[in-house]
């Protein structure tokens, strides 16, 4: 029978599914008459198909139970995979020498025609060379014992584990997947370009490479569209039914697949990814009643089983899985191309959006403040107020409803004039910055009448994080300050945001006086506000930010502690409040001492973060940069170094070079080099992290400290210790000047090195001086126990040796060994170095007579 009459026939048994044993000859007969061996036909695949399910059949090789088969010209290794069509092995090909895959068909699977026709397209498909698409180098046939032929396919070697698995092993952001279904798309088009169906995606046959690419494998079973100069070649028998069914689009019923099909099979491969289940469940059904299903039903929305997908998501998903394929994506670059703008946030193709999804889609894509029209920018921060200001909750009184509605409109009467406003016409074309799009909303917004008191406010407010999310503290603070004028209710929601945001200001600002005196109002305000609430979190982090800054580290973890809970009673799982309010309490019990908590915390935001905001989200950017940080501190170097390095990359490409969190990146990264040696890379990076955090910040901004204690540390490294030591000195006078104890501790590592630095270079009495004053500071301002602390006090030892105490010295360096040891473990190099400098210790102390002091 040919391959088209079987498929007719398979589409009559369809249609019969519903129809009881007896009825089926009669309907057949009907259809089919005169044609009594198709009845007999049909009646024959009815009951064979009958109560097969979707399953395929796992059969034993012939090869089995005689060892792995002979193929000339291979060195067949391993099996490394088995499924319904065959068995795959690792080989060596002998020439050219290489490692290959070797896929060998099952026998019983292929007829003496399919055998030649596998051969053939083997050969033609080793033309495609694609980075997403698996290489075919081989093809032949060897006969099994029982004589058989068995077409076999020699194919590059893919190491990596299937899509299902990297789906399964982990969980891994909508950004993240997304990435890879693009890259899957991209190489379809390849394909579908050379001429070549797929026929068979399934994420059995794409393999995800270590490094997150994903590759295609199994084009054995594809069909050639193209008609080659003087013959036409198609591979495959029309209407050859091949695939397996959940992946198939309804049109391959009929045997008429096409490059829409591919698109079909993406998309629902696309919709297992995000939902965790097919859009149509056939896995227990028999395979008649699963044709049926698949022949006659609709898909399930995605956002019906993830309701948090972005009806963006959902819609170019649908699209792809159209029933009919006049509605689907017209081609696998169509569909790859939605999900990137998906990605950017830009309309899509397959569903224009309406006019406010436009704009705030328009919101997500510019937040980093890339240059975009006036008229753009305006319509994205009022955009932005409707998202922010004006969405109505189920719990909200119709009344308050019919007020916000009003508020709305006067909105929208806002936008219309800025549009109008920032008209290119206006502007001879001209394309501005967010900056001056911002600046041009803040100059009109005052002169505007006709908006309400929280409208006008809530305008202020958004600009001014938006200002300070672009690192323009002063601009932040003015607008800010409008909101707080408009807003005259102490106790009212919208200004305790906005004193949330203005705390945020003076943390930026380093003006850690000014964020406590206001935190502290701002928290005595906030305590009527129900527990739980948001504000009431925020207001918590900005708090415990400034205890942290002034250094009361006790009393801002125990605020995190508080609100945390809070958090986790009330608040959604995977909350960004709660996610923020958790990282800081990582960075607090790091700077007290606890160094494997901190890192177990970081490690944890850090993997929700990925989930929940993808890879390239500036809070996950943040939770690598706290975790490269820990890690150092512990002595992790290498992961350190690494993700510090890769930390950098993405905040480069994303928030810029000259961004502050990209500066604090640079930094982190100096720190880690200095530690492994790498001083002409780690270099020019420490001296324009001091230069930009100085202009920017001051010298004495925390993190203008910090990067001057590294530069001085590298400058000692190198041997420029007369260099070194003036700066140490110079930023020990500076903030012993200002008399802030958050400065003060601060700057207890900086007296540490300058007191290495004066006992690496023979000046051990300088050195002691240095060390006699730090210790009482350092046990006043971080406490007996804290490592900082113990390394200070192990260091203050290793100089009393030197002076001739070794005596005094070994005791002080066992005081340190006790407090250390818990921390870092017996092996960590510093432990091993006070062990080292303790047994010296005592050879002296024997070597010295009684009494010498």
């Amino acid at each position: 029978m040919s391959g088209a009459g079987q498929d007719q026939l398979l589409a009559l048994v369809v249609r019969a599914s519903g129809l009881a044993a007896e009825q089926r000859q009669a309907f057949f007969e009907a259809e089919l008459a005169g044609e009594e061996e198709r009845v007999e036909q049909a009646l024959r695949l009815a009951e064979l198909i009958e109560e097969a399910t979707c399953a395929p059949a796992l059969e034993g090789d012939a090869w089995r139970a005689s060892g792995l088969p002979s193929i000339p010209g291979f060195e067949l290794i391993e099996l490394i995979g088995h499924g319904g069509m065959g068995s795959v092995f690792r080989a060596r090909q002998l020439n050219p020498e290489r490692e290959v895959a070797i896929k060998l068909i099952r026998a019983d699977l292929v007829s003496d025609q399919a055998s030649d026709r596998l051969v053939r397209e083997a050969h033609l498909l080793g033309r495609l060379d694609h980075p997403g698409i698996a290489r075919v180098y081989a093809a032949g046939e060897v006969l099994d014992e029982g004589g058989r032929r068995q077409p076999w396919l020699a194919m590059e070697l893919i190491e990596g584990v299937s899509l299902r698995a990297w789906l399964a092993e982990q969980p891994h952001s909508t950004p993240d997947v997304l990435a890879v279904f693009i890259r899957l798309a991209e190489a379809v088009q390849y394909a579908h370009q050379q001429g070549i169906i797929h026929r068979d995606l399934k994420p059995a046959n794409v393999i995800v490479e270590a490094d997150g690419r994903p590759r295609i494998l199994d084009f054995g079973v594809a069909r050639f569209t193209e008609v080659d100069p003087g013959q036409a070649t198609t591979l495959l028998q029309p209407g050859e039914l091949v695939g397996t069914l959940g992946y198939m689009a309804p049109e391959q019923l009929d045997g008429r697949a096409d490059t829409r099909s591919d698109v079909y099979a993406l998309g629902v491969m696309l919709y297992q990814a995000l939902a965790g289940s097919m859009p149509l469940e056939l896995g227990s059904l028999g395979l008649i009643e699963a044709l049926s299903r698949l022949a006659r039903e609709e898909p399930r929305s995605l956002r019906s089983l993830r309701p948090g997908l972005s009806p963006e998501l959902e819609a170019a998903v649908m699209h792809a899985i159209a029933r009919h394929p006049d509605r689907r994506y017209a081609s696998a670059a169509q569909f790859g191309e939605d999900l990137a703008r998906i990605l950017d946030h830009r309309p899509l193709l397959a569903r224009p959006p309406g006019r406010w999804r436009a704009t705030w889609l328009f919101l997500r894509r510019h937040r980093l403040g890339v240059a975009v029209s006036a008229g753009i920018a305006l319509a994205v921060i009022i955009s932005a107020v409707v998202a922010v200001h004006f969405g109505l909750r189920e719990a909200e009184a119709r009344a308050q409803a019919e007020q916000r509605s009003a508020q709305l409109e006067a909105v929208n009467r806002f936008m219309q004039d800025m549009l109008s406003a920032a008209d290119p016409s206006n502007t001879l074309g001209e394309v501005v910055s967010v900056s001056d799009a911002l600046a041009a909303a803040a100059r009109l917004l005052p002169q505007d009448v006709s908006l309400e008191p929280a409208v006008r406010a809530e305008l202020h407010r958004l600009i001014g994080l938006i200002y300070l999310n672009l690192a323009r503290t002063d601009e932040a603070r003015t607008q800010l300050g409008h909101a707080l004028e408009v807003q005259d209710l102490a106790d009212d929601e919208d200004q305790l945001k906005t004193r949330v945001g203005l705390v945020r200001v003076a943390l930026h600002e380093g003006d850690f006086d000014r964020a406590m005196s206001e935190s502290q109002a701002l928290e005595r305000d906030i305590a009527a506000v129900r527990a739980g609430h948001p504000v009431r979190i925020q207001s918590g982090n900005v708090a415990a930010h400034a205890l942290y800054y002034k250094g009361q580290y006790e009393e801002a973890e125990q605020l995190v502690e508080q609100r945390l809970a809070e958090a986790e009673a009330h608040l959604e799982p995977g909350d960004l409040e709660t996610s923020l309010l958790r990282a800081l309490l990582a960075v607090i019990v790091r700077q007290r001492g606890d160094l494997a908590r901190a890192v177990a915390i970081h490690e944890s935001v850090l993997d929700e973060r990925r989930v929940a905001l993808g890879q390239d989200h500036q809070q996950t950017l943040s939770a690598m940069h706290n975790l490269a940080t820990a890690l150092g501190e512990l002595g992790e170097r290498e992961r350190a170094e690494a993700i510090s390095r890769e930390t950098l990359a993405r905040r480069e490409r994303v928030l810029g070079r000259d961004h502050p969190e990209t500066i604090n990146t640079r930094n982190n990264l100096a720190a880690v080099l200095i530690q492994r040696g790498a001083l002409d890379e780690a270099e020019p990076l420490a001296r324009s992290v001091v230069d930009w955090n100085v202009a920017r910040l001051g010298p004495l901004h925390p993190n203008s400290l910090t990067a001057r204690n590294i530069l001085a540390y590298l400058l000692e490294d190198r041997g420029a210790v007369a260099e070194a030591e003036a700066l140490y000195r110079t930023i020990l006078a500076e903030v012993h000047a200002r008399g802030d104890d958050a400065l003060n501790a601060q700057v207890l590592g900086v007296a540490n090195n300058l007191g290495m630095l004066l006992l690496n270079n023979d000046q051990a009495a300088a050195a002691a001086d240095v060390f006699a004053a730090l210790l009482p500071e350092s046990e006043r301002l971080l406490g007996h126990s804290h490592p900082n602390h113990a390394i200070f006090v192990g260091n203050h030892g290793w100089c009393l040796v030197r002076l001739g105490r070794p005596g005094e010295g070994a005791e002080l360096m066992r005081a340190s060994v006790e407090l250390l040891e818990p921390v870092l473990g017996p092996e960590h190099p510093r432990m091993l170095q006070l062990a080292a400098r303790i047994a010296e210790a005592e050879v002296l102390a024997l070597e010295r007579p009684v009494g010498n002091p």
